[in-house]
């Protein structure tokens, strides 16, 4: 063996811990490769609640609901707001963090999975704010919640049905023929909720503000019961429903709509066409009973065949649903044809879509058209909803041929933002704060009018049926 030179630091003794220092270097930087790797991989966003692995665009754990990023606070009103917001739902003030926003993606390259019958190749937008110009059954994941909405054209549909006359001079019950009979109506487009508002959905609801919880046999003071994160919330109020959405800046769908977005235009019987609901073995919405799989409510989704035309799901069975309306026996009878909106005023809201706590005892509790009717303080135990935005929401011009017509107050409709029913001529216009309607700006809205503006400041004051 020769000198080891101590001075020099060579020779045998050292060459081996050199060989492993080279070695352990190599794998540090290995190891550090893969967890880049990792970080940077699609769906490597990890549950911290529940070690899901979750799109890196995600907010919220698709299992648990469990916020994946950091709440924003309000540095003006100290509100917690969700992750994704921009402006406060308490004070309106811009959250700090959010100026320069994201940037708008040209176009989308995520097909919409299951594709939707109006349009096989509709497509996911993530943006900050609705594209401007979707199609029929594009998706749009709104940035407030991280809900996947689906688009709705403007246009007809067949809305009701012909219900047949009472058998043996029985007295037919008013659900029984209140739907009744069919017509055309025209809506404006918009976008609803692909399903309905899940558990952990109102849960972080419940945290953010306290509001009360709901009444259903999932929920136990203001936790739901492990494993239903995913479960249409159910046992809420129309007054719970308003409020949850308002908190997302969404409203409460129109029964127009919500029939619309549930059968399309063929004036079909069900969501997914005029087939049986179990035909051919397959289950197309969750019903009384066990034999669809499922003993009580099944996670959103769960049942694509029963997807409407426009890619809606769970718009039968699962929970029935709150719509905006006041309920009238009569009122498709002679409700407008051009955006209805529901009586003026009642005692009880509109509910629609049937639910897997009833079994279907008339053979209507899961059409498109059948309506059903409760208090709206009353939260029944297999009721839920979904939440709509008007899709000229931002600002962009709304009009109509007939520009000689006077301008008329039609309603307003609850929610946040609220929105004012202009009509001019034959048509029913949705707009809200900010919007400009043939030469105005909408600059309030009030409980029963809207204060319109030209740019030179003339000043124009609209009042419900006047």
């Amino acid at each position: 063996m020769g000198e080891y030179d101590h001075a020099a630091g060579s020779g045998p003794f050292v060459r081996a811990p050199r060989a492993r220092r080279r070695a352990a270097a190599r794998i540090v930087a290995a190891v550090a490769l893969i967890l880049l790797a990792a970080a940077l991989a699609p769906g490597a966003v990890v549950c911290p609640n529940c070690a899901t692995e979750n799109s890196d665009a995600a907010n919220f754990c698709r299992s648990c609901g469990a916020a994946l990023k950091a709440e924003l606070v309000c540095a003006n009103c100290g509100q917690r707001n969700l992750p994704g917001n921009e402006f406060c739902g308490g004070c309106g003030a811009r959250l700090q963090g959010t100026e320069t926003g994201t940037q708008p993606l040209l176009r989308p390259t995520e097909k919409v999975m299951p594709a939707p019958e109006c349009n096989p190749g509709a497509v996911v937008w993530r943006t900050p704010s609705p594209p401007e110009a979707p199609q029929a059954g594009d998706v749009w994941v709104c940035a407030k919640d991280g809900k996947e909405m689906v688009f709705v054209p403007v246009g007809e549909f067949v809305m009701g049905r012909q219900a047949p006359e009472p058998q043996g001079g029985s007295p037919t019950r008013r659900m029984e023929r209140d739907d009744s009979p069919p017509r055309q109506v025209d809506v404006d487009a918009f976008w609803i909720d692909r399903t309905e508002v899940t558990n952990a959905e109102y849960k972080r609801f419940l945290d953010a503000t306290g509001h009360r919880p709901p009444t259903g046999r999932a929920w136990t003071g203001r936790d739901h019961s492990p494993g239903l994160g995913q479960h249409p919330v159910a046992g809420v109020s129309w007054e719970d429903a308003v409020a949850y959405a308002n908190w997302v800046g969404k409203r409460l769908p129109t029964e127009a709509e919500w029939e619309k977005a549930a059968r399309g235009t063929d004036g079909r019987k069900h969501p997914w066409g005029n087939e049986p609901v179990n035909a051919d073995g397959v289950w197309r919405c969750n019903v009384w009973g066990t034999a669809d799989g499922f003993e009580w409510t099944a996670p959103v989704g769960s049942l694509p065949s029963g997807a409407s035309p426009y890619g809606c799901l769970d718009m039968a069975g699962n929970v029935r649903e709150w719509c905006g309306d006041w309920y009238a026996e009569t009122y498709y009878q002679l409700g407008p044809s051009r955006g209805p909106q529901g009586p003026a005023s009642g005692r009880e809201r509109v509910v629609r879509g049937g639910a897997c706590w009833y079994e279907d005892y008339v053979g209507l509790s899961w059409t498109c058209s059948d309506r059903h009717y409760m208090s709206p303080g009353l939260s029944g135990s297999g009721t839920g909803f979904r939440c709509v935005l008007s899709a000229n929401a931002g600002g962009r011009e709304r009009g109509t041929a007939d520009s000689k017509a006077p301008i008329r107050l039609e309603g307003i409709v609850v929610g946040s933002p609220a929105m004012a029913v202009l009509r001019r001529g034959d048509r029913n216009h949705y707009v809200q704060v900010g919007d400009r309607f043939e030469g105005y700006r909408v600059v309030e809205i009030r409980g029963d009018s809207v204060v319109l503006a030209t740019e030179s400041g003339e000043r124009l004051v609209l009042r419900v049926g006047r």
